[in-house]
C-alpha cells in the first residue's frame, strides 16, 4: 500500500491558508478551490506554472497534487526557457494567472472563480509522488532539473518549520519566487505544511514590503534576501513588528541584521540550504558566526575535502558546492569550491571580495567576477560591477585599493542602475559578461 501524506497539516477547515488582495482564505475554501481547479486541468502529466500571483501558484501547485501531475518550476520566465521546457516535457499544460503575457503558446488560465463552496476533508497524497522539478539557479553555468517527491518536500518543510519555532497561525509575505527552492519551502510549503497562511502580494520596495507587512495580522513574519534587506536599512524604512524575518539566497553581514532587527523589532534567521538538497541549516545572523543543522541533517567531510549532505528525507547524500570547517555540531562557511581563484600569485575568495565591496558606503549592491576561467594557463584579471549612490569608477576603486590588494582591483570596474539579478536575487555569469561586452562597447 502507497504511503500517504496529507496536502495540508497543521490546518483545521477554518483556519486561515491565504490573503489573497486583503480577503482571508480558509483552509476547507483552499482545498476546494484546488480542487475544482484540478478537475478542469488538462489530462497530461506535467504541469509548467508560471503564476506571479502566490496565492493562484499555491492553487495550481496543489490542483497539480490532486491530479498526481508534477509541476515543472523554471529557473526564469524567459522565451528561450520556455520553448526549452515545452520541447523537452511535450506532455504538460502551460499554466499562468496572466496567460496574455504568453502569447503564441497554448496557456491554461488558472484564474477560475472559486464555486463558493467548502471541503470537508484534507486530501491525501502519495509520498513518493515526483511532484516537482526545481531547476538551479544558472548563476555559474547551465541550470539542471532536479527531481522532489512529495515526501520529500513536506519533511523539509516540517524541519524547518519546528527549528523556527513558528507560532501558529503566523502570516507570511514573501518577497521571492515560489519557482525557486528557496520560495517553494519558505512560501508555499509551509503554508501547506506547518499550519501558515501566505500572502498573494510580492512587494520588492522598502515602503511597499513595510506597508503590505502592515496589512498582515500579527504574528507575521517577512521571507526575504539580503539585497531587499539592504535597500530597507538604506533606506531606514521602519517594519512592523514581526514574528521573525527569513532571509537566503545570498550571504548576510552581521551589521545588516542587526539593523533590520532594530527596524522590524523582530529576529533574523538567515537559512542555508541549495536546490539539491532543500534547507540544511540556519543561524541568527545577527549573533551567529556558526550554522546550526537541522534535525536529522549530517554533513560529512569526504577524502577528496568536499562536503557531503545526508538526511532521512533525501533520496541519496548530496554534494555540497561550499567549503566547510566544522566546529563541533556546526559549521562555518568559507565560500563556494570554485569561489577560490589565483591572480598574479596570489589566492582570494570572490565572497570575502564582495563582502568587501559591499561594505563600502554609496555601494548599494556589487559583485566581483571572473569574466573567463582560464587563458593559457593563466587566471584573467578580475571585473566588478556596482551600483552607487553617486558614487564614480574612480572613487571606488580608491576605496577598494585602501581595502585589498592591488593584485585584486578589477579590470574593468563598471557602475550601472541595477544588476541583472534573476528572480531569485542572483547573477547568472553569462549576463554578467554580457554586462561587461556591453560596457567595452560604449567606452
Amino acid at each position: 500500500m502507497k504511503a500517504q501524506l496529507p496536502l495540508l497539516k497543521g490546518h483545521t477547515m477554518d483556519s486561515l491558508i491565504a490573503y489573497r488582495d486583503g480577503a482571508a482564505i480558509s483552509a476547507g475554501a483552499f482545498i476546494a478551490h484546488a480542487q475544482q481547479l484540478a478537475r478542469a486541468l488538462p489530462a497530461r502529466q506535467r504541469l509548467l506554472n508560471l503564476c506571479e500571483d502566490r496565492y493562484f501558484f499555491l492553487l495550481a501547485f496543489a490542483a497539480a497534487l490532486l491530479r498526481s501531475q508534477t509541476t515543472l518550476l523554471p529557473p526564469n520566465r524567459a522565451h528561450d526557457t520556455i520553448e526549452r521546457l515545452c520541447r523537452e516535457y511535450p506532455d504538460s499544460t502551460l499554466l499562468s494567472d496572466r496567460p496574455a503575457d504568453y502569447a503564441g503558446y497554448d496557456c491554461f488560465d488558472c484564474t477560475i472563480e472559486w464555486d463558493g463552496t467548502s471541503a470537508s476533508a484534507i486530501p491525501e497524497i502519495d509520498a513518493a509522488l515526483e511532484c516537482a522539478i526545481l531547476y538551479t539557479s544558472g548563476s555559474s553555468g547551465e541550470a539542471t532539473p532536479h527531481p522532489k517527491s512529495w515526501g520529500t518536500l513536506t519533511s523539509g518543510a516540517q524541519l524547518t518549520g519546528e527549528r523556527l519555532a513558528i507560532p501558529g497561525g503566523t502570516a507570511l509575505l514573501a518577497t521571492v519566487p515560489p519557482q525557486h527552492m528557496f520560495g517553494l519551502e519558505s512560501s508555499v510549503l509551509l503554508p501547506l505544511q506547518y499550519g501558515c497562511s501566505i500572502d498573494n502580494r510580492r512587494p520588492l520596495f522598502p515602503a511597499d514590503i513595510a506597508t503590505a507587512l502592515g496589512t498582515l495580522p500579527a504574528p507575521r513574519a517577512l521571507i526575504t534576501t539580503p539585497l531587499q534587506l539592504r535597500a530597507c536599512a538604506s533606506a531606514q524604512q521602519r517594519l512592523p513588528d514581526s514574528a521573525f524575518i527569513l532571509s537566503a539566497t545570498a550571504p548576510l553581514s552581521a551589521q545588516l541584521a542587526q539593523q533590520v532587527e532594530a527596524l522590524g523589532n523582530t529576529r533574523v534567521t538567515e537559512i542555508y540550504g541549495s536546490t539539491e538538497t532543500g534547507a540544511i541549516a540556519t543561524r541568527a545572523t545577527a549573533s551567529e558566526d556558526l550554522w546550526f543543522p537541522l534535525p536529522g541533517i549530517e554533513i560529512t567531510e569526504q577524502a577528496d575535502e568536499s562536503w557531503q549532505v545526508r538526511a532521512p528525507h533525501l533520496d541519496a547524500p548530496q554534494p555540497l558546492a561550499d567549503r566547510l570547517q566544522r566546529e563541533g555540531q556546526r559549521f562555518a562557511l568559507l565560500g563556494r569550491s570554485g569561489d577560490l581563484i589565483k591572480v598574479a600569485g596570489k589566492r582570494v575568495s570572490l565572497g570575502d571580495l564582495n563582502h568587501i565591496l559591499l561594505s563600502i558606503d554609496g555601494v548599494r549592491d556589487g559583485i566581483f567576477f571572473l569574466p573567463q576561467e582560464e587563458l593559457d594557463g593563466r587566471t584573467t584579471r578580475l571585473s566588478a560591477a556596482a551600483v552607487t549612490d553617486g558614487l564614480g569608477e574612480t572613487a571606488l576603486i580608491e576605496a577598494l585599493r585602501r581595502r585589498i590588494d592591488a593584485a585584486f582591483l578589477p579590470r574593468p570596474l563598471v557602475i550601472v542602475e541595477k544588476l541583472p539579478r534573476n528572480e531569485s536575487g542572483k547573477l547568472p555569469l553569462d549576463q554578467l559578461k554580457q554586462l561587461i561586452r556591453s560596457h567595452k562597447r560604449t567606452e
